[in-house]
């Protein structure tokens, strides 16, 4: 495939807080060594203002951390798409900080869709695993989210739900399929297992490679992730923020996106070139 020269894919940490501590993510352990915040107007504007200009096809409002911790997502949510109308304007949420103000305001928004990150279909399993959030209350707030878009009239796959099988807690694939679909979920993006996140995650072994040869992971050459505070990391498994390839607050995202250390990055990622001792991409099951 030939590198676009603009990415058609953004993905956007307009804040990097999150509300959960899950024990198959690195959060619970940078956001204690790494600077957090959210991102300004100003510079949120800045990157829909260049999408608009580059017909930009997919806008994803978050990047590890929970969207519904930022006050303003929804203004954020209609700006987005009132700028690129043609573009898909979605969010990943554990949605538990939802009520039935906040519900309606995202319903009732400019949102495509919403996907909820839900691991574990009983008390005991999820908590365990998404440690500081509450089994029922999330569920139930879920289930209301689904009623009111269902009164709203939204589309059937208005709603997706993201699961992990995480340490074979549940081990009926079905089980787990069949506990959403009830709920009236048709799109359910189910994972057998979690990865290390590029050797982030301690309890997940992970072999280092000598060298990489490319990455198979999701929109890898359409994609680009820009941190709240505006820099450019390589992809949304470098939770440590070792690859920082630009900020857009002093040069464009289609100026960093092509720039010389961009490119030599890619480069390296395909094997064309030697990677570093310690290059995340030799710690990644992503790679090839």
């Amino acid at each position: 495939m030939i590198r676009q020269i603009f990415p058609s894919k953004i993905m956007i940490q307009t804040t990097s807080f999150c509300n959960s501590d899950c024990i198959m993510c690195p959060y619970g352990e940078t956001s204690k060594i790494l600077t957090q915040g959210k991102m300004e107007w100003k510079l949120f504007k800045k990157i829909i203002l260049e999408c608009k200009k580059n017909n930009v096809e997919r806008i994803l409002l978050y990047l590890m951390n929970e969207p519904l911790m930022d006050k303003e997502i929804v203004k954020k949510i209609n700006y987005a798409k009132r700028k690129n109308p043609k573009a898909i304007v979605h969010i990943v949420s554990n949605g538990n900080l939802l009520n039935e103000k906040l519900s309606k305001k995202i319903i009732k928004s400019k949102l495509d869709y919403i996907e909820f990150s839900v691991h574990g279909i009983n008390k005991a399993s999820y908590e365990e695993t998404m440690k500081k959030l509450k089994f029922n209350k999330t569920i139930q707030n879920i289930e209301k989210f689904i009623s009111m878009a269902q009164k709203y009239k939204k589309k059937k796959d208005y709603v997706h739900i993201k699961t992990l099988n995480i340490k074979n807690k549940t081990k009926n694939k079905q089980k787990i399929i069949e506990f959403w679909k009830e709920k009236g979920i048709n799109n359910i993006n189910y994972f057998e297992a979690p990865i290390s996140r590029a050797g982030n995650i301690g309890w997940l072994k992970v072999k280092t490679k000598e060298e990489v040869k490319g990455c198979n992971s999701i929109w890898r050459d359409e994609m680009i992730h820009i941190l709240f505070n505006g820099n450019i990391i390589l992809c949304c498994m470098d939770w440590k923020r070792e690859n920082i390839l630009g900020n857009i607050r002093n040069k464009s995202i289609k100026d960093i996106w092509n720039d010389k250390k961009y490119m030599k990055t890619e480069q390296i990622i395909l094997g064309k070139l030697k990677s570093p001792k310690n290059f995340i991409c030799k710690k990644c099951e992503e790679s090839s």
